[in-house]
């Protein structure tokens, strides 16, 4: 009897190593799974680059209109009101 529980625990221990292994490298938290998130990080930021830009667009349209700019105050009324042409033209004058 105890010549076979010798034989099992080196058995048992290779088991043991190869279920580790295989949840390493395929588990939900293994080297594979790693590689997923890091590519979406990347893909993530990218979008977050964009939208910084927008978001600074934005802003100094914002500051424009605060400090009381005629033209994009006109232009986004135009826009949201829906209507400006697409064939619209601007004379520029100086006052």
């Amino acid at each position: 009897m105890m010549k076979y529980f010798f034989h099992l625990i080196p058995m048992l221990f290779i088991l043991i190593a190869v279920y580790f292994g295989y949840h390493g490298i395929y588990g939900n938290h293994g080297l594979l799974r790693l590689n997923q998130l890091k590519e979406e990080t990347v893909e993530a930021e990218t979008v977050l680059t964009d939208l910084n830009g927008q978001v600074t667009a934005l802003k100094t349209k914002v500051v424009a209109i605060k400090q009381g700019s005629r033209d994009l105050i006109e232009e986004e009324l135009l826009r949201v009101l829906n209507m400006g042409d697409s064939d619209g033209l601007v004379i520029l004058t100086s006052e």
